[in-house]
């Protein structure tokens, strides 16, 4: 399904967050399945003043992921407004190093974009420790979104360097 459904990053998905971000004036940190040549990649993208300005894919394939997508081969980063943005998704936040790794343009004080999301209800709360820790061992603001489905819905949250959640959506 995801093969099928994966576009370029010149695809209307894209299209339509940059189109949204110049109307709006907002950054937007969004999940896709990218299409690039014969590969597809599991892959978040920041969009910000209508401009594609991040292209993150996921390293860490989970074992069901190897069929659908292929792994992403560096950790990104870009300055937004004085600080730097970077992504991990979904299977990304189980490796403290994944979080560490993220270029740094000022150590303590980067927000990190999260795209990422759970397939079942029971591993929110697993999911939830997991930003808080990678938190604390990224010294990161984590800000972290989870997928628009039925059982998951509205648990995006953001927490401090110390791992304290500072706001989360009502599920």
């Amino acid at each position: 399904m995801s093969k099928r459904l994966a576009e370029p990053l010149d695809g209307p998905t894209v299209a339509q967050l940059r189109a949204w971000s110049r109307e709006h004036a907002v950054t937007i940190a969004c999940g896709i399945a990218e299409r690039s040549g014969n590969r597809c990649h599991n892959t978040a993208v920041i969009v910000s003043e209508g401009e594609l300005v991040m292209v993150y894919r996921k390293t860490q394939l989970w074992l069901a992921d190897f069929d659908k997508f292929a792994p992403g081969a560096e950790f990104r980063a870009v300055p937004w407004r004085g600080t730097t943005l970077g992504a991990l998704i979904c299977f990304d936040i189980e490796f403290p190093e994944t979080a560490a790794a993220w270029p740094c343009s000022a150590p303590g004080c980067s927000p990190s974009a999260m795209a990422t999301w759970c397939r079942i209800g029971t591993c929110i709360a697993r999911w939830r420790r997991r930003v808080r820790w990678r938190t604390r061992c990224s010294s990161r603001w984590p800000i972290g979104g989870c997928r628009a489905q039925r059982h998951v819905r509205r648990r995006s949250l953001i927490a401090d360097p110390e791992g304290n959640i500072l706001a989360e959506a009502d599920g």
